[in-house]
């Protein structure tokens, strides 16, 4: 019999190859709290004109309305509730699609192989953040918020960094007006 290989071991925030499904009112849960630490009073399972959204959470003078899916097969159907919202309450409030953790391959085909849905995320200035449940991280991959201590309070490992660092580039020079 031969020895076994060893099994690789991974510092904390980095995710294996083969991510694990969360249920979706496990995902919402720790989203709940994870604004809850930042201060939100979080309400959830809310109806909005015609969604019934996951997440409602307010701080000082902040809003965000969140909506959960497990999985990118599923961002569009959230993304459409998320429209429906902004309908109502405007473009003073933050939205994100909440989804569970995701195959990096299935996330660059969704927003940049499969036309402008990246396009269409931005130019609503939409967030797309990943939860994992099972290591309590919050990865905010697309947008930013208007509210400093919530976009300080995202788990920050290289990626995310980067992609946080472009995203609120990006986002301050579109609210300006400059693209």
């Amino acid at each position: 019999m031969s020895p076994q290989p060893p099994s690789p071991t991974l510092p904390p925030n980095v995710p294996s190859h083969e991510e694990k499904a969360f249920p979706p009112e496990e995902i919402q849960r720790c989203a709940a709290a994870f604004l809850e630490k930042v201060g939100y009073q979080v309400k959830l399972d809310q109806r909005i004109l015609f969604s019934q959204l996951s997440i409602y959470a307010t701080r000082d003078k902040y809003t965000l309305i969140a909506q959960v899916k497990s999985t990118l097969d599923q961002a569009i159907e959230g993304f459409r509730d998320l429209c429906t919202a902004k309908c109502k309450l405007g473009d003073e409030v933050d939205y994100a699609l909440i989804l569970g953790p995701n195959y990096e391959h299935k996330e660059i085909e969704f927003l940049a192989e499969k036309g402008t849905w990246l396009l269409d995320i931005r130019s609503q200035y939409f967030m797309m953040w990943h939860v994992n449940p099972e290591r309590q991280t919050v990865d905010n991959i697309v947008g930013a918020p208007r509210d400093k201590l919530l976009n300080d309070s995202f788990n920050l490992n290289l990626f995310s960094t980067f992609a946080f660092y472009l995203n609120k580039v990006i986002d301050d020079r579109m609210r300006r007006g400059d693209i």
